[in-house]
């Protein structure tokens, strides 16, 4: 996953909460690129179990981008009900929530694809709107386009499929384009990631074998410390010069105070889960700040 986070405006309220917090400013990352870069190994279990470590991580951006931007949606498959908490245009009653329009096809390398658009029926903020494109005669998907706006975030997910073996067309790239405006404080988040599959197999394994690491995350060791030549050789691409430059710069941003990036205050913007998650059956959940100035001009 390579990601890149520009903040275009930082409002006093967010500027002063950050420094009572962490002792640092926000604005004074506001215009600078911050960068990062994450190496996963997911494994995936039938239907829908998902065990991921973290072998590299030198980033920067708030979890809470990292996590609903790009790490969830690789925890999660569209053909599901629900797909990182959105209801899927896949799931099996996908037509009381969603409107479907044929809009024509094109060819790629003779292979013809229809393009279908995706309406939500009602306004709600836990339904996509885009585009889907479907292969034609075996009906599998070539791409995505899915856009989602909830409170103050803007984000559009492009996620591109393969035919890794004989009839098991898989996920191979991500592209994620956010935008958020919240409280005065807004800026943008791209995401750009590449799967590479090691093992693909048809065995099913027994239930109670995978059940007790359902949704598991978890961080390797060195996940934080990786130096350049693990990074060069584990890249599927080498990056660009600019990108060189930008992950060099944050070297210089190390040395302002950068642990408000994976403190409370992503948190406080965003919302999110305070004290355990949606998995268990206790937790504290925290919606932002955006939604208690929601009834007030």
């Amino acid at each position: 996953i390579n990601g890149m986070l520009v903040l275009k405006n930082v409002s006093d309220f967010v500027d002063k909460a950050s420094y009572k917090i962490d002792k640092s400013h926000v604005s004074e990352s506001k215009d600078r690129i911050i960068s990062q870069e994450i190496y996963n190994e997911i494994e995936y279990f039938f239907p829908d179990t998902y065990n991921m470590r973290v072998e590299g991580n030198p980033g920067y951006i708030t979890e809470n981008f990292t996590d609903r931007g790009e790490i969830n949606i690789l925890k999660g498959s569209i053909y599901t009900d629900t797909f990182c908490g959105f209801i899927s245009p896949f799931m099996s009653s996908a037509f009381r929530y969603y409107k479907f329009g044929y809009e024509g096809y094109y060819k790629s390398s003779d292979t013809k694809c229809h393009i279908v658009k995706v309406r939500p029926k009602k306004n709600d903020p836990k339904l996509f709107h885009g585009y889907l494109y479907i292969k034609d005669v075996v009906w599998s998907i070539d791409h995505v386009i899915l856009k989602i706006s909830k409170q103050g975030v803007r984000a559009k997910t492009t996620i591109t499929y393969f035919e890794i073996e004989d009839g098991a067309s898989l996920p191979v790239a991500y592209h994620n384009d956010i935008r958020f405006e919240i409280m005065g404080t807004g800026g943008t988040v791209c995401y750009n990631s590449g799967l590479k599959y090691n093992e693909v197999s048809g065995e099913l394994m027994p239930q109670e074998e995978y059940a007790a690491d359902e949704e598991n995350k978890s961080i390797g060791r060195n996940a934080y410390n990786r130096d350049n030549a693990y990074w060069n050789r584990i890249r599927m691409h080498p990056i660009d010069k600019d990108s060189v430059i930008y992950m060099s710069d944050n070297d210089g941003f190390k040395r302002i105070k950068t642990s408000f990036s994976k403190s409370l205050i992503g948190k406080m913007i965003v919302g999110g889960y305070i004290a355990g998650d949606e998995q268990q059956h206790f937790s504290v959940k925290y919606n932002g700040v955006k939604m208690i100035f929601r009834d007030y001009n």
